[in-house]
């Protein structure tokens, strides 16, 4: 919390000496409800500091059993990944042919989490498959677990601005194609005395498809906006997930989903401060944004019993929520 009062406390900083710049010549003051202003509106380039936080169904890695002679207490414990820095990268040309544009960008983004205990009288995962504990005659005494999720995003849209007849307010819509490439690892350790058992699960997947949406930006003082924007995502493609389970006895799962539908959606509100230096526009701006993908793969848990044909019966494999918010702060040019 403190790294975050220091990172806002320095953007107002920025936002307060980037003012000085807003009386420069080249700028024309007549010009105060364009999207612009400078004389030439051409290419744009901006990138955003993202500093999110990851929330992710079904990270439950093991189970934590107290008993006693009146009651059995099962506590279940789960990874829960802190704020984590990503960056986005944008690229357009706002008025390509009158009043429709074209933006494109890239976002990348990177988290882990880790956590264990030994402190409990039983200790297991919900993750092991039974076939893999057939021999084990001793109890866990501790577990350990790790989590890292790589996100890659990517869109091409094509906008359209609409200020419906009062240049203080803006529309623009936007819809084109969208990618996302979402590779998941997670890994336990069940360790029992000096020895150590292992459960590593990969998940690999890439889509393509529609997006679709709209932002609204409302100029409510000179050179200052405010913003907001809403979006949704329909991706179709594939997930590669393999897991291994090293106990006494080794298990390997693979699977491969040849088509895999991934719904999303995102949100976002903020402040705009533009300004004008050297007859280059520039803009800063500042808030906070909430994304979420459902359907997305996750890790089985067995519920067959060992050594008959239910042995692979489990949870279904495509049920998790990932959803990511937290701060954006950018800035952006136009030549």
């Amino acid at each position: 919390m403190k790294n975050l009062k220091s990172f806002v406390f320095t953007l107002a900083n920025i936002f307060t000496l980037a003012s000085a710049f807003a009386n420069d010549g080249c700028c024309d003051p007549r010009i105060t409800t364009s999207s612009s202003t400078c004389f030439i509106d051409n290419i744009s380039i901006a990138a955003d500091f993202l500093w999110w936080k990851p929330c992710i169904d079904e990270m439950d890695y093991a189970t934590a059993t107290c008993e006693t002679d009146e009651k059995i207490t099962i506590k279940y414990k789960g990874l829960c990944p802190d704020f984590h820095s990503g960056v986005r990268v944008i690229l357009g040309r706002p008025s390509f042919y009158c009043d429709w544009g074209f933006i494109a960008s890239y976002n990348y983004f990177k988290s882990t989490a880790h956590h264990g205990f030994d402190d409990y009288n039983k200790i297991s995962s919900p993750l092991i498959h039974p076939g893999a504990t057939s021999c084990i005659t001793e109890l866990f005494d501790g577990v350990r677990a790790s989590s890292k999720v790589f996100y890659n995003e990517w869109d091409a849209l094509i906008t359209y601005d609409m200020s419906c007849c009062n240049p203080c307010h803006l529309f623009q819509p936007f819809v084109g194609v969208a990618g996302l490439n979402l590779k998941q690892n997670f890994n336990v350790d069940m360790i029992q005395g000096l020895h150590t058992d292992t459960i590593r699960w990969r998940s690999d997947y890439w889509g393509v498809g529609l997006r679709a949406g709209i932002e609204y930006q409302y100029l409510f003082c000179d050179r200052f906006r405010f913003f907001t924007l809403f979006h949704g995502t329909m991706l179709a493609g594939d997930a590669d997930t393999k897991a291994c389970q090293s106990f006494c006895r080794d298990v390997e799962i693979k699977e491969d989903e040849c088509c895999h539908f991934i719904p999303g959606y995102h949100i976002g509100v903020g402040l705009i401060y533009e300004g004008c230096f050297c007859r280059i526009d520039y803009s800063l701006r500042l808030g906070y944004e909430f994304l979420e993908w459902r359907n997305l793969p996750t890790q089985r848990i067995f519920i067959g019993e060992e050594e008959t044909l239910e042995q692979g019966r489990s949870t279904p494999t495509n049920t998790r929520a990932m959803g990511f918010h937290g701060l954006m702060a950018g800035i952006g040019m136009t030549f």
